[in-house]
């Protein structure tokens, strides 16, 4: 039974070119701090979540600073949607995009910026590391992000023991 609702529920679904693991699209929308609105052709608008990063709810302290953060790196931006996959509904991905600052500003440039590592770097989320699947490498990253935004007491790191969004929301 479970593979034929998957099953169905691939077939409704338009599907990417063959082998690809990677979609383009342009940002329409940036929800808060780790999840954006996507315009993807043949796909439509996806919001999707910034995958191994959590930033604070908008409600939680802390949580108009990502938005403002991811706003600045993405609204507007073309996109490429890596990794793309859902998990109870919502969809996540390594979202890339161009670098600030780079000489080329077409559609067609190579994104170089991994917006969820951006965010973390800049003390505007967690690393979430409740999600297996990440590459060793990205990993790495990520953590050393988060770390050295901790020590430089940057964005949420500033405030003494900033409440991940996954614990606020069980309060």
């Amino acid at each position: 039974m479970t593979k034929y609702i998957l099953f169905c529920l691939a077939e409704m679904l338009p599907a990417a070119a063959p082998g690809a693991e990677w979609l383009d699209g342009r940002v329409v929308a940036v929800v808060d701090g780790d999840t954006l609105s996507a315009a993807v052709p043949r796909w439509g608008y996806l919001q999707v979540r910034l995958a191994w990063a959590g930033a604070p709810d908008r409600l939680q302290d802390h949580g108009e600073s990502p938005r403002a953060s991811l706003g600045a790196l993405a609204a507007g931006q073309s996109v490429r949607l890596e990794g793309l996959g859902t998990v109870k509904g919502q969809w996540f991905a390594t979202v890339w995009a161009l670098a600030p600052g780079a000489p080329c500003r077409n559609a067609e440039c190579p994104k170089t910026l991994d917006l969820g590592l951006a965010q973390i770097a800049r003390g505007m989320a967690w690393h979430d590391r409740r999600s297996l699947g990440q590459l060793p490498q990205a990993l790495g990253q990520y953590e050393q992000a988060e770390f050295q935004a901790k020590i430089r007491r940057t964005g949420l790191w500033a405030g003494k023991n900033p409440t991940p969004p996954w614990d606020w929301r069980g309060r």
